[in-house]
């Protein structure tokens, strides 16, 4: 059995302690995921990229708010009354009120307001942790019970699937490699905001006309009645208001968070001992040009992290995304109840008492006022949606270095490419 290259990288998922002979630690990609350098570039295991959390900002916006008016209620009105000398002495009196349905209508406006995005807790996608290994040169094939990488859904002899869906993550500096984690998705919380509201007021009203009766008058002893008074008064909501909202949450939908990828069957050799199967895809995380003989560039993963492949046919499906938004619910916070002061109150009234019996001028109706309750009125926002803005490119990737896929096709083997087996077409 031929020896595999120098520096050719596979995966250990056991301890420290059982790392086969011949093969040692690649501890520039522990705490790592690998992605497949782009196209024609060299691997890269010195190049910190990647970031262990994300953020996201969100724009200002704006909610809306419903019209609204307030109720009044009615109060009794004034005795009002009036001497008035003809022939003899006229005494008016007149005891009356006025209804007043509802305000003029009024939108306040609301300040627009930006919510914080808070950071989700990591960008790792689902993993299982491995130490990658490399080769000195003298190991014969890739050793028994560690991870390398298959393209054909048809095994080598003694080789099984492993990790499906899974990525896979270089373990902590010194540890070993076992231990799961990550998720497909993430999501961010919002911790509150609160939108302040101008100031704002209603435009006077007019009230219905009088109410009431008692028009009584007296002359020399003897009564007559008079005619009743029509007459409106112009009535005037108090000071401007300013209405408070309440802290509104807005929820942040989950989304994916997954880094480009691809999938490929990830294989675990079986075997009693070494294996070197024709076929058998590694990693190499030196220059292009200098691939070792015997192993060809598998132009496929540039560009790619690895996900394990979960069945059948799924080698070369591929996802993932360089950056992401979020959908959110919308924003609607709720007023607090608000008035104008308490009081409504007119600006000044005045008709006419005229005599329908009996001789004498007619009574002036003096110019009077009439106070009115205003009731409290809680206005209604109407939900408006709040954007998140994508995080920038590749700011959601996790920790990774790259690394160029490499399989293995000694001189004379028949390769199966990845072309032939998806199609033309990929």
């Amino acid at each position: 059995m031929p020896t595999v290259a120098t520096d050719v990288i596979c995966c250990w998922p056991d301890t420290v302690a059982l790392i086969p002979a011949g093969w040692s630690r690649e501890s520039n990609l522990d705490s790592c995921y690998v992605q497949g350098a782009p196209g024609g570039l060299d691997g890269d295991l010195s190049t910190s990229r990647g970031n262990a959390s994300h953020n996201h900002t969100s724009p200002a916006h704006t909610p809306i708010q419903n019209s609204h008016f307030h109720n009044f209620q009615t109060t009794s009105g004034p005795d009002l009354t009036q001497a008035v000398r003809a022939t003899g002495s006229l005494v008016a009196s007149e005891t009356h009120t006025h209804d007043i349905k509802s305000s003029a209508t009024a939108i306040a406006t609301n300040i627009a307001s930006t919510m914080t995005v808070n950071n989700s807790t990591d960008n790792h996608p689902p993993y299982r942790k491995v130490i990658f290994i490399k080769s000195g040169g003298a190991a014969t094939g890739i050793p028994a019970g560690a991870y390398a990488f298959f393209v054909s859904d048809t095994f080598p002899t003694n080789w099984a699937r492993v990790e499906q869906d899974n990525y896979l993550l270089g373990a902590a500096a010194g540890a070993g490699g076992s231990g799961t984690g990550g998720a497909v998705t993430h999501i961010h919380t919002e911790p509150g905001h609160t939108h302040t509201q101008n100031s704002h007021s209603h435009t006077n009203t007019t009230s219905y006309t009088e109410v009431g009766t008692a028009n009584v008058a007296t002359t020399g002893g003897s009564a007559i009645t008079l005619n009743t008074t029509s007459h409106t008064h112009s009535v005037q909501i108090g000071a401007a208001a300013v209405a408070t909202n309440q802290s509104y949450t807005v929820t942040i939908n989950a989304t994916n968070q997954e880094p480009l990828w691809k999938k490929l069957n990830i294989i675990k050799n079986n075997n009693a001992g070494a294996d070197f199967p024709t076929n058998i895809i590694c990693m190499w995380g030196g220059l292009n040009s200098a691939i070792p003989a015997d192993w060809s560039r598998y132009t496929a993963m540039d560009g790619y992290f690895l996900k394990g492949c979960a069945n059948d046919t799924e080698v070369g499906v591929n996802g993932g995304s360089q950056a992401h938004s979020h959908t959110t619910t919308g924003c609607a916070p709720t007023q607090d109840g608000h008035d104008h002061g308490g009081v409504g109150t007119d600006l000044g009234g005045s008709g006419t008492i005229s005599r329908r019996t009996g001789t004498g001028a007619a009574a002036s109706l003096p110019a009077h006022i009439h106070t009115w309750s205003v009731t409290t009125k809680t206005a209604t926002n109407n939900s408006i949606t709040v954007a998140v803005d994508d995080c920038a490119s590749e700011a959601a990737y996790p920790p990774y270095r790259r690394v160029i896929f490499i399989q293995y096709s000694p001189a004379g083997a028949a390769v199966t490419p990845y072309r032939t087996l998806m199609g033309a077409g990929v």
